[in-house]
């Protein structure tokens, strides 16, 4: 079971208020410890980055969460073009274990496309990291599946795959 934290700490996009969000990811994760006891084993905790809508780890470098050690991921959400991997999560994962909890192409917040959705799975498993997909929703982009609920709820409504959906797909299919 993995515990995350929060999602995506907001109104720190200069990293100021780091030491702030370190605090309180330490606190929730001591709290979680406390509930486990000292037997073990022990949940693994996911933390999110500090910044950016979890987009930085920078600072955990410097300062892990050791309230919660062990098994402890940081976790960050790329939006990025493929340029920008080494520096989210490339180098970061030598020295935390890292899971990239969001990507996926949206256009109109960030400049991922399906291109460099790809180059990000090939990345990530040849750095052995673990990834997840945003969204699995017809009306909050990036959209794994397509909106085929006519314009209601989408209660019954099918769910197929939009073209990011089945690159997905096929790619968890396989092994890595």
């Amino acid at each position: 079971m993995l515990f995350g934290l929060v999602n995506e700490p907001e109104a720190n996009q200069d990293g100021a208020l780091d030491a702030k969000v370190h605090a309180a990811m330490s606190e929730t994760a001591r709290a979680i410890r406390a509930v486990e006891g000292k037997g073990g084993p022990h949940h693994v905790i996911v933390v999110q980055g500090t910044r950016q809508w979890a987009r930085s780890v920078d600072y955990y470098l410097t300062h892990p969460v050791t309230a919660a050690a062990p098994n402890v991921a940081y976790e960050v959400h790329v939006y990025d073009p493929k340029e920008r991997f080494a520096a989210m999560f490339g180098e970061p994962s030598q020295r935390l274990p890292m899971i990239i909890g969001e990507f996926g192409p949206v256009s109109d917040v960030a400049t991922m496309s399906l291109d460099d959705c790809r180059a990000l799975m090939d990345e990530a498993e040849r750095r052995e990291v673990p990834y997840l997909a945003y969204t699995f929703h017809f009306r909050c982009p990036p959209n794994l599946v397509k909106d085929t609920s006519g314009g209601t709820c989408g209660v019954g409504a099918p769910l197929l795959p939009t073209e990011w959906g089945e690159l997905l797909k096929a790619r968890l299919a396989r092994p890595f």
